[in-house]
């Protein structure tokens, strides 16, 4: 079995590391310089796709698709969107954390809903290292029915523990949602352990 794993997040949140440090084959990315005006940390930014693979043994994988964190390269967003059978949301820790949670997770839901479909989300607080940081962010936009509530997780993007971490919650909730009928589904999301902060 293959299934199609989106990373959304802004510019810095760690897509294209989280990606590269898990994929099992040589990670292909559309990183380029910015022309003027891009954050001195990250020279370099997304402009297509970060695309990986993760090997899960017996012939199953993980297809790792990074998205551009960018608002002007969103028609990528509905691409991989498309193709998805689960999306990680990547926010980088501090104030501005959860405005972006709730800006990417309006996209998802709104990208989801003109497809007529919804898919698991997990999220992923990066840029949590030897920094006090609030885990306890407000998930409950990703869904209309307002009882799913995504896992929320710290993650190192550079640590390939961290980030496999992370995706067996993401392959752990998209069996759930092979075998449950989608209003069961959200009932579990909401009353079974989703949403709560995984430290």
């Amino acid at each position: 079995m293959e299934w199609n794993i989106a990373f959304m997040g802004a510019v810095g949140s760690g897509k294209t590391t989280a990606i590269a440090t898990v994929s099992d084959i040589d990670c292909l990315d559309t990183e380029v310089a910015y022309y003027e005006g891009g954050p001195q940390s990250k020279p370099t930014t997304t402009v297509a796709l970060d695309m990986g693979v993760l090997e899960l043994g017996q012939g199953d994988r993980l297809r790792l698709q990074g998205a551009p964190g960018q608002q002007r390269f969103d028609y990528m967003w509905e691409i991989l969107l498309l193709q998805a059978q689960a999306v990680v949301v990547l926010v980088h820790a501090g104030p501005q954390a959860q405005a972006e949670l709730d800006f990417y997770l309006g996209q998802v839901h709104k990208l989801m809903a003109a497809q007529g479909r919804s898919v698991p989300i997990v999220v992923g607080v990066t840029h949590v290292q030897n920094r006090a940081v609030d885990l306890h962010l407000d998930s409950t936009a990703a869904c209309p029915c307002h009882q799913c509530r995504p896992p929320i997780l710290p993650v190192d993007a550079r640590e390939r523990a961290s980030v496999v971490q992370l995706l067996q919650v993401v392959t752990a909730l998209l069996e759930v949602s092979v075998r449950q009928p989608e209003p069961a589904l959200h009932r579990w999301l909401g009353q079974a352990g989703a949403g709560v902060v995984m430290q």
